[in-house]
């Protein structure tokens, strides 16, 4: 049954005559709390940054976090100009980092299974660091066959993986 349907049944039962004045009155509050639940499971609450990341960032960066290409890193890990908190004042860092979790999460542009990943990974490293994902040959062939669902083949293959989403196997 759906919440529709719910909210139908106990309207009509609120207003059945052959029911006492209690039944129906106590079938018009379960009306309006289901009214009141529909409007609540349709408001979409917004995720924060620190909602969606909190795994991350509790396990690697609980002290010292720096975001680079939209995800905490570490941040004696990164180079302070490649920080989204970088702006000539290292010692505000920490109170940009507070407000960046707070700040809504935008959702990663690519959605990629772990094999995906750690292909891409692969490639990233040594001399095909810095090419288009359509300029490796492998890559291409396996987009054709299936693999790299909605990759954009002009991206890099490091912006890939900056703005990527781990998935379970298919």
């Amino acid at each position: 049954m759906t919440l529709d349907e719910a909210i139908a049944i106990a309207k009509e039962s609120s207003e059945n005559q052959y029911m006492g004045d209690r039944g129906r009155e106590n079938f018009k509050q379960l009306a309006a709390w289901l009214e009141e639940l529909k409007q609540y499971k349709e408001e979409k609450i917004q995720e924060t940054n620190l909602d969606h990341f909190k795994h991350e960032i509790l396990e690697d960066c609980v002290w010292n976090l720096a975001v680079v290409k939209g995800r905490p890193k570490p941040c004696n890990r990164v180079n302070c100009h490649d920080c989204k908190f970088y702006d000539d004042k290292a010692t505000e860092c920490y109170k940009r980092a507070a407000e960046w979790l707070k700040q809504p999460c935008t959702k990663s542009t690519y959605k990629l299974t772990k094999f995906e990943f750690d292909l891409l990974k692969s490639y990233s490293k040594g001399f095909l660091s810095g090419h288009e994902f359509e300029s490796i040959p492998v890559l291409s062939r396996m987009k054709e066959k299936g693999y790299f669902k909605g990759i954009d083949k002009d991206a890099m293959i490091e912006d890939i993986l900056a703005d990527c989403e781990v998935t379970e196997e298919d």
